[in-house]
């Protein structure tokens, strides 16, 4: 599964172009602010939209300082740190991207940061662009800046010169991570108790193939580390360039990012909660898919899988918030900046890791056997045939030897015959030969498989057959048997293609905030029925849940189908339609809120038009409000019922030793033996009931329990008696 030193470059290649076949929608990865913007500025660039969008990521995170990150829990917090890889061929380049880039933050941070007459001149060296470094030379410079530092490459040999060292390679990894570098020699000591260092690169398929097989520790980063993406070379016309450029809306991005995060203190980013509802169906679907991974050696894809999704949330969130700004010319302030994250942008930031991990299996996956068969190297055997020499390969493997009649060898499948030889061999024994040619000639061979290395794809030899030759070349001086001069093999293909696991579901996400109330009630038809039916006037999303009443259509799996979240923002798009409101604190948990139905009279004409559209009528929708109910609002029985419900559950567990020691313990005072007979008559009268269901009567009962009749105890058991309770 992983890149060895063994793949060729042409074997790269399709894997390369095999990566190239996963289907990149820029709609689906961001917001439509940042669509418009990316569409637009590639097309001025030249270059594809994955060309641009990548690096642009990694850019934005660098523009958010060393003081931002995302609060996901308690303790897990993620740093703005991406590290973007666009392997990308550049036969035809108009334009560096990376080099463009370099130029625009380079004038972004010296516009952020201009000296006044009275300010430090030390604000001066907060300078965050770095360029071709050493590690030591990088921590001198992340000292000057506060640990903050961004790296654009053009090619990614640049990276592996300065910092690919074997000792290096943690020190990478920690980077990655945002911890702090702490240094300690005899020269110098310095800590760094942050690090915001980002890393964005647009290389070459040959120069990416070369690090990954000739570099010991950047696979390991490669896979750890990077968000790599295989983009098509754009061979668009002169005429098609875009005259118009963004090139000051996007200093005007990047300046504004660094005036709002480097300056005025920390700014912590967190959840909604239909986020975090999201983010933890999604947390659960990718932990799932890389233990199922695991078993297939391929869940190295996975690892930066749960670290970026909320790095991703985090960025794309940030970005679409600042390009909305600039669009409407919306003054930008920390006292009205959004931090908090909704549920769409933690989809959009899912789709983006599918595609990555998608297209990161597909460039590691193996495409064709010549790559896992390196180590089988066949020996040519010539067969003299009068003046043709026949031409078999003979394996070097215990495993092909076994086979007198086929000798097949990998790297001979779609190939042309091979050349003929004029120079016998002497130790091939011609006779041996024909007797086996001649007695297998009858029959027609059965399909062999070859047993390949590598857990590789294993072809089969379905047929054997030979190629007519002229007669006068095709004399025999010892035997009348006519040998062929050349073996031509077929190999079947029903097993050659693996079907490839589905990695992650692809199922489009929109939040029922965000749709219209025709395509709302369309989707959600029958769980909006259902609830404007329910005999109950007032619901909580937790009793949604228990009533399997507001199935989520996004859900990853049925397990994840049915929450407490999307049924609060499913109660919440019924108040907007004007059925209810929803009672409940900003910020409190889930069980506190409580949907509460309006009654007919209250209805509107829309209201009583939905209504009417679903076949609802008056005295189905005022049947909660009529009736009688048994249980309260909120699906919470009585407190009397609800210990008898705990009571029951300890009954059916028969711990007679507990009853026991409950009775001896509470006979002290008359009080204390009340209730403790109380308890336990019903505890007695519980485990006979259940026991002897079918065959009780009111004698049996009464004599079984003498103390029924007690003023304390006496409603119960005729509860019990007559099923009641």
């Amino acid at each position: 599964m992983s890149t060895t030193p063994s793949v060729t470059t042409r074997e790269f290649g399709r894997r390369f172009r095999k990566a190239l076949s996963v289907p990149f929608l820029l709609d689906q990865v961001c917001s439509p602010n940042i669509q418009d913007f990316v569409t637009s500025y590639a097309a001025s660039l030249g270059c594809t939209e994955k060309c641009f969008f990548f690096p642009l990521l990694s850019c934005a995170a660098s523009c958010m300082g060393t003081e931002s990150a995302i609060q996901l829990t308690t303790h897990w917090q993620e740093p703005p740190v991406i590290w973007t890889l666009v392997i990308s061929p550049r036969s035809l380049q108009r334009i560096d991207v990376a080099e463009h880039l370099k130029l625009q933050l380079l004038q972004a941070q010296n516009e952020a940061w201009v000296l006044g007459k009275e300010e430090d001149t030390k604000d001066h060296l907060k300078k965050f662009l770095l360029d071709i470094f050493t590690l030591s030379q990088l921590q001198d410079m992340l000292k000057l800046s506060n640990g903050h530092g961004l790296a654009i490459y053009n090619s990614v040999r640049a990276l592996h010169k300065n910092l690919m060292q074997p000792e290096d390679a943690d020190i990478m990894l920690r980077l990655h991570s945002g911890l702090a570098w702490f240094s300690d020699s005899r020269v110098n000591r310095g800590t760094l108790t942050k690090t915001r260092v980002n890393f964005t690169i647009v290389s070459t398929p040959s120069s990416v193939q070369h690090i990954l097989t000739t570099t010991p520790n950047f696979p390991e980063l490669f896979h750890q580390c990077f968000l790599s993406t295989c983009s098509e070379e754009n061979h668009v016309k002169f005429g098609n360039i875009a005259e118009t450029s963004d090139t000051g809306k996007l200093r005007e991005i990047f300046v504004s990012l660094l005036k709002l995060h480097c300056a005025g203190g920390p700014i912590m980013y967190k959840l909604s909660a239909e986020a975090k509802e999201k983010f933890t169906q999604i947390h659960d679907e990718l932990t799932d898919k890389a233990k199922q991974m695991a078993r297939k050696s391929a869940h190295k894809v996975f690892q930066p899988a749960l670290a970026y999704l909320g790095r991703l949330s985090c960025v794309l969130h940030v970005l679409d918030g600042i390009i909305e700004a600039i669009n409407y010319k919306i003054p930008i302030s920390r006292l009205t900046w959004n931090t908090e994250i909704n549920a769409a942008t933690v989809w959009q930031a899912r789709e983006l890791l599918g595609h990555i991990i998608e297209q990161r299996h597909a460039l590691m996956e193996p495409t064709t056997i010549d790559g896992s068969q390196q180590k089988v190297q066949p020996a040519a055997i010539q067969i003299p045939d009068g003046q043709n020499q026949q031409q078999l390969n003979q394996p070097s493997t215990p495993q092909m030897r076994s086979s007198p009649r086929t000798a097949f060898t990998p790297t001979a499948v779609n190939r042309t015959p091979p050349m003929q030889n004029t120079s016998p061999r002497s130790s091939f024994s011609f006779n041996s030969a024909r007797r086996n040619l001649a007695t297998n000639r009858g029959r027609p061979p059965p399909a062999r498989t070859l047993t390949m290395q590598n857990n590789a794809v294993q072809p089969i030899i379905t047929s054997v057959s030979s190629i007519a030759v002229p007669e006068e070349n095709n004399q025999m001086s010892n035997t009348g048997v006519n040998l062929p001069p050349t073996l031509s093999v077929s190999v079947s293909s029903d097993n050659a293609d693996v079907s490839q696991p589905i990695l992650l579901s692809r199922t489009p996400f929109t939040s029922v905030q965000d749709m219209s109330d025709n395509d709302f009630l369309s989707t959600h038809k029958s769980a909006v029925k259902k609830l404007l039916k329910l005999n109950v006037g007032e619901i909580s999303p937790s009793r949604c849940v228990q009533l399997k009443l507001t199935p989520d259509p996004t859900a990853s799996d049925d397990s994840q189908k049915y929450s407490a979240s999307f049924a609060r923002s499913f109660l919440k798009r019924l108040e907007t339609l004007g059925f209810g409101i929803l009672d409940g604190p900003k910020a409190g948990n889930l069980r506190h809120f409580v949907f509460k139905k309006k009654k007919f009279s209250a209805l509107g004409d829309e209201q009583k038009q939905i209504l009417s559209d679903f076949n609802i009528g008056e005295a189905d929708y005022n049947k909660c409000f009529t009736s009688a109910p048994t249980q309260n609002q909120n699906g919470k029985v009585s407190v009397r019922k609800r210990k008898l419900k705990i009571l029951q559950i300890q009954c059916m567990k028969r711990d007679s030793r507990k009853i026991s020691k409950f009775k001896s313990r509470h006979t002290a005072k008359l009080e204390s033996y009340k209730k403790a007979l109380f308890k336990i008559c019903l505890l007695d009268c519980h485990h006979y009931f259940h026991r002897n269901r079918d065959k009780l009567s009111a004698q049996s009962f009464e004599e079984r329990f003498p103390y029924r009749n007690r003023e304390c105890v006496k409603p119960i058991c005729d509860a019990l008696l007559f099923g009641e309770v």
